[in-house]
């Protein structure tokens, strides 16, 4: 308003309201509303030639406008320091996080780095573990080969060379003194050819059988067998050996009862363990074969009252590892790899052999077989 008064030309009025101004603005401490009504006082005392106040109030604009001018440079340079120090707050700010990420990066890497290394360490120590079973299940199959070998030759150069002694005996006898021998001597002759002829027949047949399990070229061919059935069978031939010493062989299996195997597999072991309760059998004993069935499984039960087995024997009648052979009650010859062959054939059925025996009071061997093979193992 002053100076609008003061353009019109009512300068006392534009004093009057200026003065106003001046006051309020020295009262609120405004430097800039200070200068304004200062300069406009200064012009209206010069427009009516009070110039002692005009150079007042000129002093007062001077340094009103000097004040408000180092002001605004003090609020400039304020303004750029508080600029400067948010700027360095943000850069640390920034370098702080970007440290922070660095560790944090740092830090995976190290923990990747580290379970990489423990998985490394893991595997190492498994396939450490694995090489070491397979190691030793080398150096046991290498251990149960040796036995074996051990065995073989161990049965050739005893069991194997007995019965050609008989059979070289018998042939120089004949040979060169036939003529003099009398009938019943030549038919006992015969007796002992045929014996051993049997006896070697036999053994070979166990051996080739074996050597066959152990190459793995022998072939499971399953079928269902009635049990019953091929044990009459088995009986008839049998019964020639067994009538020697009056044993008579009962059969006490029920007529249903049927499983899944290799017929001349379960043959050759059911005449091997049928034969041997024969052989430790005293004159007219009596050897029975019976068998319960389950759901899954049939056990057949052969049983004698012959002349049992020790404990110390029964542990070593199965190990391929130990040499172990027995005469029989008539002094029968055996080489006890008929049980080692019967035992990895029943095995290879996903069977199981067991033994129980009494000095003087008898044997009874129990095998159990499953009755029925999802998936039979075809070569053994």
């Amino acid at each position: 308003m002053a100076r609008l008064y003061n353009e019109l030309g009512l300068i006392i009025t534009a004093i009057k309201h200026a003065n106003i101004a001046f006051t309020s603005a020295q009262s609120i401490n405004s430097l800039e509303n200070v200068a304004f009504a200062a300069g406009i006082l200064r012009n209206c005392y010069a427009k009516i030639n009070d110039y002692k106040n005009a150079y007042t109030y000129s002093e007062i604009f001077i340094s009103a406008s000097d004040s408000l001018k180092n002001s605004n440079n003090y609020k400039r340079l304020a303004k750029i320091d508080f600029d400067y120090k948010v700027e360095k707050l943000k850069k640390e700010k920034e370098f702080e996080l970007n440290k922070q990420k660095s560790f944090i990066m740092y830090l995976i890497i190290t923990l990747v780095l580290s379970f990489m290394i423990f998985v490394l360490i893991i595997f190492g120590y498994i396939s450490k573990r694995k090489l070491n079973k397979k190691l030793n299940l080398l150096n046991t199959r290498l251990i149960e080969i040796n036995s074996s070998k051990d065995r073989f030759f161990s049965i050739i150069a005893h069991d194997l060379r007995g019965p050609f002694n008989v059979l070289l005996g018998i042939s120089e006898m004949l040979s060169g003194d036939a003529e003099n021998l009398s009938g019943e001597e030549i038919k006992h002759f015969n007796y002992l050819l045929n014996l051993s002829l049997k006896k070697q027949y036999e053994l070979l047949t166990d051996l080739l059988e074996w050597a066959k399990l152990q190459n793995g070229s022998s072939k499971l061919n399953y079928q269902s067998i009635n049990l019953y059935s091929e044990l009459n069978s088995l009986i008839v031939s049998l019964q020639i050996t067994a009538s020697l010493k009056n044993i008579n062989i009962i059969n006490n299996v029920d007529d249903n009862i049927l499983l899944y195997a290799d017929k001349n597999m379960l043959l050759l072991v059911l005449r091997n363990l049928i034969s041997n309760s024969i052989k430790f059998t005293n004159k007219n004993g009596c050897v029975k074969i019976s068998a319960e069935q389950a759901k899954d499984s049939v056990e057949i039960i052969i049983e004698d009252n012959g002349i049992g087995i020790s404990e110390a024997d029964l542990k070593q009648l199965l190990r391929i590892d130990v040499y172990h052979s027995t005469t029989g009650t008539a002094n029968e010859m055996g080489t006890g790899l008929g049980l080692i062959l019967c035992k990895e054939i029943i095995e290879k059925h996903s069977g199981s052999i067991k033994i129980e025996s009494k000095l003087n009071i008898g044997t009874r061997i129990i095998i159990q077989l499953p009755v029925n093979l999802i998936n039979p193992v075809s070569s053994i």
